[in-house]
């Protein structure tokens, strides 16, 4: 085992780490990105609000049935659940910049839902002040999933380094 000194914190590993992800393979101790200050994807706000959305969504979906119109139905819950998978995905990166391309899939994820929304209140499974509702939700997860694309963007890139002689 090797000792390295990140961030300020010593780290007993392999060798190599994730700076920005929270993720140190192989490390009985865990470093991370303290500008970050996340270990797990599930902390990230962009992901709690997009979580948050695609539970609210299901329950809109629960009063309906897929029969009613099985290419919306399919279509918004496969938007919303988009969004968070990208985000827990990109988190898994070696690299910011990866990071930021799942983040930016997920982010077009979260606009697609809202075009669903408006196709659901024209359907009438929702009215306007619930569509309004969950729009608003929608706008603070683009909001910040889209804060953490350009503080990833602002990075350089980091990866799996191994120490010297290794």
């Amino acid at each position: 085992m090797v000792l390295f000194w990140v961030l300020g914190c010593w780290v007993l590993g392999a060798g190599f780490l994730v700076l920005g992800s929270g993720f140190a393979p192989s490390c009985t101790a865990c470093a991370f990105d303290v500008a970050v200050g996340v270990r797990r994807y599930e902390e990230l706000d962009a992901w709690k609000l997009s979580r948050q959305l695609a539970d609210e969504v299901a329950q809109v979906l629960k009063a309906r049935k897929p029969s009613d119109d099985f290419d919306l139905f399919n279509q918004l819950r496969s938007a919303t659940r988009s969004s968070c998978r990208n985000i827990a995905e990109g988190f898994g990166r070696f690299y910011p910049k990866e990071f930021a391309q799942f983040l930016r899939i997920a982010r077009g994820s979260l606009l697609e839902t809202g075009d669903h929304l408006r196709d659901a209140r024209t359907a009438g499974w929702i009215d306007a002040s619930r569509e309004a509702e969950l729009v608003r939700l929608r706008d603070r997860a683009v909001g910040a999933t889209t804060r953490l694309i350009r503080y990833l963007d602002s990075k350089p890139r980091q990866g799996p380094t191994r120490p010297k002689g290794s």
